[in-house]
């Protein structure tokens, strides 16, 4: 874990929001933040993929689309974003379902 609080993370969210050129060290700070959701997601698949007989997809954003995101959802929270990862199980649609 990086012990990054809560309140760090969204000063972070907000330097990488209002910033026109990220400095490199927030950057690897949130590399570091998103490493950790995506650690997360994968003990989570492997978990779904042993006691489900669907397919598990895995996907996370992307530093960019990270970024993108928080000045898209100004003031949006970097703490209050949550899905940075992932997991899907894909299902077959059967006829009469909604």
């Amino acid at each position: 874990m990086t012990g990054i609080s809560k309140s760090q993370l969204d000063k972070l969210g907000s330097r990488l929001r209002n910033s026109a050129v990220p400095e490199e060290s927030d950057l690897r700070l949130l590399d570091e933040c998103r490493h950790e959701f995506i650690g997360l997601i994968e003990r989570v698949l492997q978990t779904l993929r042993r006691t489900t007989e669907y397919p598990v997809e895995c996907r996370h954003k992307t530093i960019p689309s990270i970024i993108a995101r928080l000045r898209r959802r100004n003031p949006a929270r970097l703490s209050e974003m949550q899905d940075i990862a992932g997991a899907h199980i894909i299902v077959a649609k059967t006829s009469g379902s909604h």
